[in-house]
Protein backbone atom coordinates (compact mmCIF):
# COMPACT_ATOMS: atom_id res chain seq x y z
CA UNK A 1 0.00 0.00 0.00
CA UNK A 2 2.96 2.51 0.43
CA UNK A 3 4.37 2.11 -2.73
CA UNK A 4 0.49 2.19 -4.47
CA UNK A 5 0.05 5.65 -2.77
CA UNK A 6 3.24 7.18 -3.61
CA UNK A 7 2.91 5.68 -7.44
CA UNK A 8 -0.77 7.61 -6.86
CA UNK A 9 0.71 11.17 -6.18
CA UNK A 10 3.67 10.40 -8.68
CA UNK A 11 0.71 9.54 -11.10
CA UNK A 12 -1.70 12.45 -10.41
CA UNK A 13 0.87 15.27 -9.87
CA UNK A 14 -1.38 17.41 -7.98
CA UNK A 15 -1.19 18.44 -4.56
CA UNK A 16 -4.26 17.37 -3.31
CA UNK A 17 -4.81 13.57 -3.86
CA UNK A 18 -8.49 11.86 -3.85
CA UNK A 19 -8.64 8.72 -3.81
CA UNK A 20 -11.63 6.44 -3.64
CA UNK A 21 -11.63 3.14 -2.33
CA UNK A 22 -14.44 0.12 -2.40
CA UNK A 23 -14.56 -2.52 0.58
CA UNK A 24 -16.31 -5.21 1.48
CA UNK A 25 -18.46 -4.34 4.44
CA UNK A 26 -21.14 -7.15 5.25
CA UNK A 27 -20.03 -9.47 7.92
CA UNK A 28 -21.96 -12.16 6.16
CA UNK A 29 -19.36 -12.05 3.75
CA UNK A 30 -16.78 -14.53 6.17
CA UNK A 31 -14.81 -16.38 3.84
CA UNK A 32 -10.95 -16.41 3.40
CA UNK A 33 -11.48 -14.70 0.00
CA UNK A 34 -14.00 -12.17 1.44
CA UNK A 35 -12.01 -11.65 4.53
CA UNK A 36 -9.11 -10.12 3.23
CA UNK A 37 -10.79 -7.14 1.51
CA UNK A 38 -13.14 -6.41 4.42
CA UNK A 39 -12.84 -2.66 5.87
CA UNK A 40 -11.83 -3.27 8.92
CA UNK A 41 -9.22 -5.82 7.87
CA UNK A 42 -7.78 -3.11 5.02
CA UNK A 43 -8.59 0.46 6.01
CA UNK A 44 -6.04 1.15 8.12
CA UNK A 45 -3.07 -0.05 5.86
CA UNK A 46 -4.19 2.84 3.49
CA UNK A 47 -3.39 5.28 6.92
CA UNK A 48 -0.33 3.47 7.98
CA UNK A 49 1.00 4.04 4.17
CA UNK A 50 0.36 7.77 4.39
CA UNK A 51 1.91 8.32 7.54
CA UNK A 52 5.16 6.40 6.18
CA UNK A 53 4.98 8.60 3.28
CA UNK A 54 4.90 11.58 5.26
CA UNK A 55 7.42 10.18 7.85
CA UNK A 56 9.91 9.72 4.89
CA UNK A 57 9.26 13.10 2.95
CA UNK A 58 8.53 11.36 -0.20
CA UNK A 59 5.70 13.47 -1.18
CA UNK A 60 5.84 16.62 0.26
CA UNK A 61 2.99 19.08 0.66
CA UNK A 62 0.71 16.33 -1.18
CA UNK A 63 -2.75 16.40 0.63
CA UNK A 64 -5.00 12.43 0.25
CA UNK A 65 -8.33 12.32 0.84
CA UNK A 66 -10.58 9.32 0.85
CA UNK A 67 -13.87 8.21 0.12
CA UNK A 68 -14.85 4.95 0.39
CA UNK A 69 -18.03 2.35 -0.14
CA UNK A 70 -19.01 -1.03 0.43
CA UNK A 71 -19.97 -2.39 -2.79
CA UNK A 72 -19.63 -6.40 -1.00
CA UNK A 73 -18.70 -7.54 -4.54
CA UNK A 74 -21.66 -7.23 -5.93
CA UNK A 75 -21.54 -6.31 -9.55
CA UNK A 76 -24.68 -3.64 -9.67
CA UNK A 77 -23.43 -1.88 -6.47
CA UNK A 78 -19.86 -1.16 -7.99
CA UNK A 79 -20.96 0.36 -11.06
CA UNK A 80 -23.14 2.57 -8.82
CA UNK A 81 -20.30 3.34 -6.91
CA UNK A 82 -17.73 3.98 -9.54
CA UNK A 83 -20.16 6.18 -11.38
CA UNK A 84 -20.42 8.43 -7.98
CA UNK A 85 -17.06 8.19 -7.26
CA UNK A 86 -16.09 9.38 -10.26
CA UNK A 87 -18.85 11.85 -11.10
CA UNK A 88 -19.82 12.96 -7.81
CA UNK A 89 -17.36 12.89 -5.91
CA UNK A 90 -14.45 13.97 -8.19
CA UNK A 91 -11.67 11.35 -7.18
CA UNK A 92 -8.57 11.28 -8.68
CA UNK A 93 -7.91 7.49 -8.49
CA UNK A 94 -9.71 4.56 -7.37
CA UNK A 95 -8.69 1.48 -5.52
CA UNK A 96 -10.69 -1.95 -5.56
CA UNK A 97 -13.34 -3.49 -5.87
CA UNK A 98 -11.25 -6.77 -4.62
CA UNK A 99 -12.97 -9.73 -6.52
CA UNK A 100 -13.26 -10.34 -10.11
CA UNK A 101 -16.51 -10.10 -11.47
CA UNK A 102 -17.17 -6.43 -9.77
CA UNK A 103 -13.68 -5.43 -11.12
CA UNK A 104 -14.55 -6.10 -14.76
CA UNK A 105 -17.74 -4.02 -14.74
CA UNK A 106 -15.30 -1.37 -12.73
CA UNK A 107 -12.97 -1.34 -15.37
CA UNK A 108 -15.41 -0.90 -18.09
CA UNK A 109 -16.44 2.55 -16.67
CA UNK A 110 -13.24 3.83 -15.46
CA UNK A 111 -12.20 3.11 -18.65
CA UNK A 112 -14.66 5.54 -19.99
CA UNK A 113 -14.10 8.48 -17.65
CA UNK A 114 -10.05 7.67 -18.48
CA UNK A 115 -9.72 7.62 -14.64
CA UNK A 116 -7.06 5.16 -13.10
CA UNK A 117 -8.09 2.23 -11.34
CA UNK A 118 -6.04 -0.37 -9.14
CA UNK A 119 -7.60 -3.73 -8.66
CA UNK A 120 -6.46 -5.42 -5.61
CA UNK A 121 -7.71 -8.26 -3.04
CA UNK A 122 -8.46 -11.59 -4.83
CA UNK A 123 -5.96 -13.07 -7.42
CA UNK A 124 -6.71 -12.36 -11.28
CA UNK A 125 -5.98 -13.80 -14.41
CA UNK A 126 -3.45 -12.12 -16.00
CA UNK A 127 -6.11 -11.00 -19.26
CA UNK A 128 -7.60 -8.43 -16.90
CA UNK A 129 -5.17 -6.04 -17.45
CA UNK A 130 -5.49 -6.08 -21.59
CA UNK A 131 -3.67 -3.32 -23.40
CA UNK A 132 -7.41 -1.69 -24.26
CA UNK A 133 -7.41 -0.73 -20.64
CA UNK A 134 -4.04 1.31 -20.14
CA UNK A 135 -6.30 2.85 -17.28
CA UNK A 136 -6.14 -0.62 -15.18
CA UNK A 137 -3.30 -1.74 -12.82
CA UNK A 138 -3.12 -5.31 -10.91
CA UNK A 139 -1.97 -5.22 -7.42
CA UNK A 140 -2.79 -8.30 -6.49
CA UNK A 141 -1.24 -11.72 -7.74
CA UNK A 142 -1.99 -13.32 -10.94
CA UNK A 143 -2.78 -16.62 -11.94
CA UNK A 144 -0.58 -16.97 -14.71
CA UNK A 145 2.11 -15.54 -12.25
CA UNK A 146 1.25 -18.27 -10.01
CA UNK A 147 1.47 -21.01 -12.54
CA UNK A 148 4.78 -19.82 -13.75
CA UNK A 149 5.86 -20.26 -10.47
CA UNK A 150 4.62 -23.46 -9.94
CA UNK A 151 6.08 -24.65 -13.74
CA UNK A 152 9.66 -23.15 -12.41
CA UNK A 153 9.50 -25.78 -9.42
CA UNK A 154 8.87 -28.34 -11.31
CA UNK A 155 11.34 -28.07 -14.20
CA UNK A 156 14.14 -27.06 -10.93
CA UNK A 157 13.12 -30.52 -9.60
CA UNK A 158 12.42 -32.77 -12.42
CA UNK A 159 8.98 -33.16 -11.58
CA UNK A 160 6.71 -34.51 -14.15
CA UNK A 161 3.67 -34.90 -12.16
CA UNK A 162 1.18 -32.60 -10.05
CA UNK A 163 -2.00 -32.96 -8.62
CA UNK A 164 -4.71 -29.89 -8.34
CA UNK A 165 -6.94 -29.74 -5.84
CA UNK A 166 -9.01 -27.13 -5.10
CA UNK A 167 -11.96 -26.65 -1.81
CA UNK A 168 -14.58 -23.81 -3.42
CA UNK A 169 -17.45 -23.16 -1.35
CA UNK A 170 -20.26 -22.78 -3.53
CA UNK A 171 -20.39 -19.02 -3.98
CA UNK A 172 -20.85 -17.40 -7.79
CA UNK A 173 -18.42 -14.51 -6.26
CA UNK A 174 -15.48 -16.98 -5.72
CA UNK A 175 -15.75 -19.91 -8.37
CA UNK A 176 -14.39 -18.75 -11.25
CA UNK A 177 -11.13 -17.76 -9.45
CA UNK A 178 -9.68 -21.73 -9.48
CA UNK A 179 -10.74 -22.14 -12.56
CA UNK A 180 -8.23 -19.81 -14.54
CA UNK A 181 -5.63 -20.80 -11.76
CA UNK A 182 -5.81 -24.11 -13.74
CA UNK A 183 -6.42 -23.04 -16.42
CA UNK A 184 -3.24 -21.25 -16.91
CA UNK A 185 -1.18 -24.37 -15.23
CA UNK A 186 -2.60 -26.52 -17.98
CA UNK A 187 -1.50 -24.02 -20.51
CA UNK A 188 2.38 -24.14 -19.32
CA UNK A 189 2.05 -27.57 -18.41
CA UNK A 190 1.09 -28.94 -21.73
CA UNK A 191 3.81 -27.44 -23.56
CA UNK A 192 6.15 -29.99 -21.88
CA UNK A 193 3.95 -33.06 -20.46
CA UNK A 194 0.42 -34.28 -21.38
CA UNK A 195 -1.45 -33.65 -18.31
CA UNK A 196 -5.20 -35.17 -17.72
CA UNK A 197 -8.02 -33.38 -15.53
CA UNK A 198 -10.70 -35.02 -14.60
CA UNK A 199 -13.51 -32.80 -12.52
CA UNK A 200 -14.83 -34.89 -9.39
CA UNK A 201 -17.66 -33.50 -7.65
CA UNK A 202 -20.50 -34.68 -4.78
CA UNK A 203 -23.38 -33.30 -5.84
CA UNK A 204 -25.76 -35.30 -7.85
Amino acid sequence: MFLLLLDIAILTGAHDVKVGLLFIGSPELTTTVFHSGRFVNSAAAVLLAEDKLDGEGLVPNVTFNYVWYFDDCESTLTAGYIYKLINEDHVNVILGPTCYEPAIVARTVAQYYNVPLFVWGSTLPSSFAAEDYPNVALVSLTTTTFAKAVFDLMREYRWVDFGFISILERNVKTLPRCDYIQNDLQVLVLMLFLTYASVFGTEK
